[in-house]
């Protein structure tokens, strides 16, 4: 009972989640369009609406965020975890960007005018601790509460996916969602998905701010011929793609994805062992342990809280959607 009242409690706090964060977001709107100003807002709503969560539910942040170590060793297998992760997520942009808008692009370029660090702190470091502690920590650690990890993952990734409120995101989130919470748990540490959350933005980040100057630098000293091509080449990929383009682009990027999720779930098992976590992975995915799953008590994560936030999300995708098409986005 206590388990279900911590499930329901996170629920709660996903729906009143979404309204405070759609309120500060018309309030900002109104007084300025300054996409710094907006993105800081929207993480100190989070953050200041996860404090107060805490502080009435009376529980202690540092277990139920997982605020501890792990194997050092680790440390940099979660690292190339994070390389490996990116082709798919690559790949989970490019097919949802033909039928829906990328509004992840024009953002990222409007923050790296104003320097690679300033960026870097915005769209790396600050959604990497504030995220990771709202999703990986309240939300799939009330979850977890049920004693059944895998749902409560998948649970998680798809809260992590329509918090994110439009189509484009939401696709790759809620694949970042699921590798993320599989980390946590092989490491038991939130300190292992904020690494790899770090990694991922920062690299997306990092390119964004490293094209442009590219360009400009190889129009500098190759004015002319296959060099000038190139960099024409280059400007035009920093646009947005036709359908044809993000075909050959999926079509191109599909056997390096597949082999990288190999690896990745090769890493992942390696990182369990390192942490000794192993034995908890072969409880939850084995055949061989379906009678002790058995025995572990079921916990209703879906109700009526989770269904509200979602229809919610998804109306706001929806409408965000039909916005950015007017716009001609």
């Amino acid at each position: 009972m206590e388990d279900r009242k911590k499930i329901l409690g996170a629920n709660i706090f996903w729906v009143v989640l979404i309204f405070i964060n759609l309120g500060s977001s018309l309030i900002i709107g109104q007084v300025t369009n300054d996409t710094t100003v907006s993105i800081i807002t929207s993480q100190l709503s989070i953050i200041l609406t996860m404090a107060v969560y805490l502080l009435v539910t009376k529980q202690n942040p540092l277990k139920l965020l997982r605020f501890k170590t792990f194997h050092l060793g680790s440390f940099f297998l979660v690292i190339l975890l994070a390389v490996c992760v990116v082709p798919m997520t690559s790949l989970i942009n490019a097919i949802s960007m033909l039928f829906a808008s990328n509004v992840v692009a024009g953002t990222l370029t409007d923050i790296t005018n104003g320097g690679l660090f300033p960026a870097l702190l915005l769209m790396a470091v600050l959604p990497a601790f504030v995220e990771e502690c709202t999703f990986r920590g309240v939300i799939m650690g009330s979850y977890a509460t049920g004693g059944r990890p895998v749902k409560a993952i998948v649970f998680s990734a798809i809260v992590f996916g329509l918090m994110h409120m439009n189509f484009n995101q939401m696709c790759y989130a809620v694949f970042m969602g699921l590798v993320f919470g599989a980390v946590v748990e092989a490491t038991g540490s939130i300190f292992s998905s904020m690494t790899m959350h770090f990694c991922i933005n920062g690299f997306s980040t990092l390119v964004t701010w490293a094209l442009p100057r590219m360009i400009e630098y190889l129009k500098k000293v190759l004015p002319s011929g296959e060099t000038a091509a190139l960099a024409d080449s280059l400007e035009a990929s920093n646009e947005a793609l036709t359908t044809e383009a993000l075909l050959n682009t999926i079509f191109s990027i599909l056997p390096v994805a597949l082999i990288a999720a190999v690896l990745a779930c090769l890493l992942l098992k390696a990182i369990a062992k390192l942490n000794g976590n192993e034995d908890k992975w072969k409880l939850w995915l084995k055949k061989d342990y379906k009678e002790d799953r058995e025995a572990v008590p079921k916990v209703r994560i879906f109700d009526i809280p989770y269904a509200i936030a979602a229809v919610l999300c998804l109306i706001i995708c929806v409408l965000n959607e039909l916005a950015l098409k007017m716009m001609g986005m």
